[in-house]
């Protein structure tokens, strides 16, 4: 009679001890998205480590964690965000991801909310660190009107001059290529056509773009 309530309580203690395994929940510190077409997905947090995939420009992704390593790309140096890619743990170069990511349909939002009663880029020459010149925004600037979203480009220093050539405006970038010349022989150098290239963005404010020839 003893081995039977024995035998009968095993299995009852044993049902009673049975907890469910609740499986952690990771709770993201980010989700940013991608702001480059074929971004790679590594195995581990650096540019040697083997490559099991590619994200495209618009993905958004949420990061598990960053890492405490830094590269440089592209002369980008940033850290490595871990994600969770098709079920397992991957690394993407933190870089190349932004908060918002403008499409075609919304690539003039910042341009078209970007108010400033003066001009909304100043622009400066890369090799000589020098002035060349200001850019103000046409108020017609719409996706009917894309290249008229620049009115002007102005040299506000006395002794020279600049002028928008052409622009372009992308879902990732600005491009406004100018002219630009100084009075003064040994500013030959100096003068010439430049580009001038800034990431787009659905929230642009006013700000130095560097350009180059």
């Amino acid at each position: 009679m003893q081995l039977l309530k024995i035998i009968t309580l095993i299995p009852f203690c044993y049902i009673a001890a049975c907890k469910p395994i609740v499986k952690e929940q990771i709770v993201p510190v980010a989700s940013k998205c991608v702001f480059m077409d074929g971004l790679k997905v590594r195995q581990f947090p650096e540019l040697n480590a083997n490559h099991i995939g590619y994200l495209n420009y618009g993905q958004v992704v949420d990061i598990v964690r960053f890492s405490d390593r830094k590269d440089t790309i592209n002369q980008v140096q940033a850290s490595w965000a871990l994600i969770n890619f098709k079920g397992i743990d991957a690394w993407i170069f933190a870089g190349f991801l932004r908060d918002n990511c403008p499409t075609e349909a919304t690539k003039l939002d910042g341009l078209i909310k970007l108010k400033s009663p003066g001009p909304i880029f100043t622009l400066m020459d890369k090799n000589f660190n020098s002035y060349i010149g200001n850019i103000y925004k046409n108020e017609k600037c719409s996706l009917k009107l894309p290249r008229e979203c620049f009115s002007d480009c102005s040299y506000e220093a006395g002794g020279g001059s600049c002028s928008i050539i052409s622009s372009e405006v992308s879902k990732d970038i600005i491009v406004i290529k100018v002219r630009a010349y100084k009075e003064g022989s040994y500013l030959k150098d100096f003068n010439g056509d430049y580009i001038c290239r800034i990431e787009n963005s659905e929230f642009l404010i006013f700000q130095t773009i560097i350009c180059s020839k």
